[in-house]
């Protein structure tokens, strides 16, 4: 009765894995995966500098993206995947809440992004020359 019941164990733990295989390969269930400190580029840059407007800082920061899809898609995905994009086309003078957006690769969909928004101060080209370029290069750095 003894080697009855060793026989059930191991027979349990074969079918039990059999079963763990089966659901994690071949029907390749939905996740959901959060990938931090994604740097948002800025498109549309120089249509401020046909303007005489330059963005005040080149650095607007980083964004956390959360994406489902099927674990196989998941599993070897980096931040490098994703491409965050802020559009200054149309921007006046002053300080700007713009919009994020995030690109996923394909079969992937963005859930959620934090922030949603980023704030971005346009002043005088004029103005981003007196601090050492910064504004200027940031323009630049779109052509």
């Amino acid at each position: 009765m003894l080697q009855n019941n060793k026989f059930n164990l191991v027979l349990s733990i074969l079918i039990a894995i059999a079963l763990w295989a089966y659901v994690v390969l071949a029907i390749d269930p939905v996740g959901e995966e959060r990938f931090t400190n994604i740097p948002v580029n800025i498109t549309n840059a120089d249509a401020l500098t046909a303007q005489g407007l330059a963005i005040d800082s080149e650095d607007v920061g980083t964004v956390t993206v959360t994406v489902t899809g099927n674990r196989s898609e998941l599993v070897d995905l980096k931040e490098e995947h994703f491409k965050a994009v802020a559009d200054v086309q149309g921007l006046t003078y002053g300080n700007h809440h713009v919009t994020v957006t995030v690109a996923a690769p394909l079969g992937l969909k963005v859930t959620d992004v934090k922030p949603t928004y980023i704030t971005i101060s346009v002043v005088d080209l004029s103005e981003a020359d007196d601090k050492d370029g910064a504004g200027a290069r940031s323009t630049e750095k779109e052509k």
